[in-house]
Formats: C-alpha cells, structure tokens, sequence
C-alpha cells in the first residue's frame, strides 16, 4: 500500500465523494474500515464495538506487529492503537503505517504522559485520546478525524481528476 490516492481505499470504494450532510454520495452515512490496536482486550472489543454501532467495520489486533500483519492483508481507512503495548508499542506502529500509507488516519490512545503525547505527534498521529475516555468523547474525536481526513481524499481525488496540481 502507498497512500490512499494510489491505493483504493474501503471509503473510496463506497462512499466516493461527501455530500454536504456528512453522508456519502450514495446517501448513508460515511462507514469506514478500522484497526483497533491494544493489549487490553476488554478495551479493544469496547472500541470496536463502538465503532462497529456507528455502522463502521473493524478488525482488531493485540500489539504492532499483529496490526501491521493485518495491514498488508487488508485495506483500512484507519487505525485506532494504545500506544505502551508488548512486541511493538504503537509510536512504531504509527511510524510503519505511515511509511506504508502516507495518508492514513491514525489515533493513538494513552493513559500516559506529555512525553508519549510529544512522541506521538513527531510520529504523525492525526489525534490522541487519553484514557480513560468516554465513549462520547471517543465518538466525536474519531468522526472528527475521519471527516477532515476524508475531505482531504476527496479533495485530492477531485485535483488529480481535473488536473490540477
């Protein structure tokens, strides 16, 4: 995988380009691929399950190197990961991803410090969530990262289609 202009995604496929309501050009709402990344299995399966009520399809992995197996298995739009976790913590895994598709949104959640936080922005995360979190918090902050992510596809998409630079 290179980046979502070269490399269609799950939200390309489906939902080619936002209306004005947030929804997809075929009228639902906007419904992504996500990997759910962390070591606490309870937490994990919340997310998830989160994310799979909001209409969303995910897949789930309990450390880095799972996660970054399952990447190049399948396509995602996103990656939901803790960031202290065994085998790869998930400022490594931010680090992969990214190196493997530029443009991918990825959220890291920590119970930890400024320094993780710091971490994971030179890393490239788009958002951070510190634990514990609410799931209303938690809702918010993924829609909001994938609705500024997703225009920017759009947006791209629209550029390279009319040739604009």
């Amino acid at each position: 995988m290179t980046s979502f202009r070269k490399h269609p995604s799950y939200l390309d496929m489906k939902n080619p380009s936002p209306g004005e309501d947030g929804q997809g050009s075929r009228g639902g709402p906007l419904q992504y691929r996500v990997l759910v990344v962390d070591d606490d299995e309870p937490l994990r399966r919340v997310i998830a399950d989160v994310l799979s009520s909001q209409g969303h399809q995910c897949m789930t992995a309990s450390n880095g190197v799972e996660a970054l197996d399952h990447f190049r298995k399948n396509i995602f739009d996103a990656v939901i990961t803790d960031i202290e976790m065994p085998e790869m913590d998930g400022i490594a895994l931010t680090k992969e991803l990214l190196s493997l598709c530029p443009d991918l949104p990825v959220m890291i959640m920590t119970g930890y410090g400024k320094e993780y936080l710091d971490a994971a922005i030179r890393a490239g995360v788009w958002d951070f969530i510190r634990k514990p979190f609410s799931v209303d918090e938690f809702i918010l902050r993924f829609s909001r990262m994938m609705d500024y992510c997703h225009h920017n596809v759009w947006v791209k998409q629209k550029f390279l289609k009319e040739g604009i630079p």
